[in-house]
């Protein structure tokens, strides 16, 4: 099985893994500061270990999950966000974003 997701924003990206129990041998979670397999990898992920929260340079981010099928774990849950700006109004600074969950089973 070979799964995939192309997030697009007007800001840097943010993945966030909330969950993570993938076959360690066969299965693989990577992701790419870009649209495609073509562009930087950031990470490439499998097994138990749940990555760190990852952040893209540009607007864009490429997940591609691949497995064998030989064996089902839980799989994962991932949110997104993006990371627009920073501004100042009367009370203090706030930040605006947005997020979607993203789950693969």
């Amino acid at each position: 099985m070979d799964c995939y997701w192309y997030f697009s924003s007007d800001a840097k990206l943010q993945l966030a893994f909330v969950s993570f129990n993938t076959e360690s041998c066969c299965d693989r979670v990577s992701v790419y500061d870009g649209d495609s397999t073509s562009s930087p990898l950031i990470g490439q992920f499998s097994g138990s270990s749940l990555p760190t929260p990852i952040t893209s340079s540009s607007n864009e981010l490429y997940v591609r999950f691949t497995t064998d099928g030989s064996v089902v774990n839980s799989g994962f849950v991932a949110s997104y966000q993006g990371i627009f700006f920073k501004c100042h109004l009367l009370n203090g600074p706030f930040n605006f974003f947005f997020y979607v969950d993203v789950q693969c089973y």
